[in-house]
């Protein structure tokens, strides 16, 4: 398994720069690259975050894997961004989509993506005007969505039952 430092350092190498030109890249300090590289201290999860994107910009999976654990780790469960991650096994799912969409090598698999993923998005859209759901919630309610569709559990709970049965009320 790869260290932390190890893998800050292998990153900086593969993009070809001195740890300056790379902190810069990053938006981070010199101070904190050379840290990080030397093992003094563990990225936090904004610092793991960029790290992680900045593998995945140049595919290096097996790095953005440890910094996606780093981030995990600080958080206390896989969670990036506004995306709750519930396992690795769906991390790599996400990951194939976002090829599908952004690899040309891909191309022929975006018209059967976008047709597969059209009434999904369409529900989150509708769901979203109907409830009108803060933009930062709606990975949430995604979220329930998907219990919901394996049968885990009712997203909507009581309090939705309710709310819609006083609409129907005014």
């Amino acid at each position: 398994m790869v260290t932390v430092s190890e893998a800050v350092k292998t990153l900086r190498a593969a993009y070809g720069e001195a740890q300056q030109a790379f902190s810069n890249r990053l938006h981070m300090s010199l101070a904190s690259i050379a840290n990080y590289e030397l093992g003094v201290r563990v990225p936090d999860a904004i610092s793991a975050r960029k790290l992680y994107l900045a593998a995945l910009l140049i595919d290096r999976d097996d790095l953005a894997a440890v910094f996606a654990k780093v981030v995990a780790e600080a958080l206390g469960e896989l969670q990036f961004w506004d995306v709750v991650i519930q396992s690795e096994s769906e991390h790599w799912k996400i990951r194939a989509v976002q090829r599908i969409l952004s690899d040309p090598q891909f191309e022929r698999l975006q018209k059967p993506l976008a047709k597969l993923l059209a009434p999904v998005e369409k529900y989150i859209q509708e769901l979203a005007a109907r409830q009108r759901v803060a933009s930062e919630d709606m990975p949430n309610v995604i979220a329930r969505m998907y219990k919901r569709q394996q049968g885990k559990t009712d997203p909507w709970g009581e309090a939705s039952k309710a709310r819609e049965q006083g609409k129907g009320k005014k």
